[in-house]
């Protein structure tokens, strides 16, 4: 029977490795189905098996770089598939990183799709003195890797959690991007604020320093997902407003509870909440309006956003000091809510 198996969390240099994924008998789970995962094999192996070139050159196997083959039928598209197929070819001095490495390591949100349209973003591959060239899905980096910054996850070299965040957040094409990394490693306890901190400290002159020493700045352990995270370094950068709270329960004045809210300003009486694809839903959208209304019965002034307002950053931050601008003027006569209620006896 062949073996259930998914890029797990951990990472060590004792770390147990998966088993061999030559034989396509690896499952990777994920939310909504099961994706077999396939190791790439050198043409010189297959042809010790018995595959022909001419087979090779069929429908029944896929290049997946120079000089190395998968079956057909592993799916492209699934980014654990992708990781897998990258790692194959990593010299012994590699490892992958980014946002490859940190989904190995545990951080399944990140699934390399860019914000815009699901663009798939490169597999980062981490080579030091290593010698192999970008392929089409991959994307190199040539600083320093000394054997600290490297651990094995299911029998594949990636780059450790402090060097993973670290790459992440300096390597971003954008400083919302970079907080939404450093906040998902955080969240998920791969790494804490003041390793990372130091660890930052410890590199300087590298590419990209002046960006995660910024990202740094904005990071909060109570993100939940990269959007909340992007939209708070809108609201913060963009709109200037105060630092808010990620995910603050609020209470009404008898303490029972009206929502946890993505984003809140608690001297100000603003939140800001992030509507995700989930929201679409009719169900999941009329319980949002009905919260909503009662958030704004109690006092509060709400600003909401989906991704289609990242495409209109300043009519978006227009938005968030206007509502600030409501909240300052009274626009709720009477503040009815709370996020330290009154224990009921």
């Amino acid at each position: 029977m062949e073996e259930p198996w998914r890029l797990p969390s951990g990472c060590g240099q004792g770390h147990s490795p998966g088993p061999n994924l030559l034989d396509g008998g690896a499952v990777s789970s994920s939310p909504d189905r099961q994706v077999r995962l396939v190791r790439p094999a050198p043409v010189a192996e297959l042809i010790r098996s018995d595959v022909t070139v001419g087979t090779l050159r069929g429908p029944r196997w896929r290049a997946t770089a120079r000089g190395w083959y998968v079956r057909a039928y592993a799916t492209q598209d699934h980014p654990d598939q992708r990781i897998v197929e990258a790692a194959a070819v990593l010299p012994r001095v590699g490892a992958v990183g980014g946002w490859a490495a940190a989904r190995a390591l545990g951080a399944t949100v990140l699934e390399g799709r860019g914000i815009w349209g699901g663009r798939e973003e490169p597999v980062l591959l981490c080579l030091g003195p290593g010698q192999i060239r970008e392929r089409p899905g991959t994307r190199i980096s040539r600083s320093p890797l000394p054997e600290h910054d490297v651990c094995m996850v299911a029998g594949i070299r990636v780059t450790s959690p402090l060097r993973t965040t670290f790459d992440g957040m300096r390597l971003a094409s954008r400083l919302e991007d970079a907080v939404a990394f450093g906040d998902v490693m955080l969240h998920r306890r791969l790494v804490d604020l003041p390793e990372l901190a130091a660890y930052v400290s410890d590199h300087a002159g590298w590419k990209g320093i002046a960006l995660a020493r910024r990202a740094l700045t904005l990071l909060d352990l109570g993100s939940r997902n990269p959007w909340e995270s992007r939209f708070r370094v809108l609201w913060v950068v963009d709109a200037g407003m105060p630092r808010p709270r990620c995910n603050a329960p609020i209470h009404d004045e008898f303490g029972d509870l009206l929502g946890i809210v993505d984003l809140l300003d608690e001297a100000a009486g603003v939140v800001g909440e992030f509507d995700g694809g989930g929201h679409r839903d009719i169900g999941t959208h009329t319980y949002d309006n009905l919260r909503e209304e009662t958030l704004e019965d109690h006092g509060l002034v709400v600003v909401r956003a989906t991704s289609l307002d990242f495409g209109h950053r300043a009519r978006t931050a227009g938005r968030i000091r206007r509502a600030y601008a409501r909240a300052a003027r009274g626009y709720h006569a009477q503040r009815r809510w709370t996020t330290q209620p009154e224990r009921k006896v």
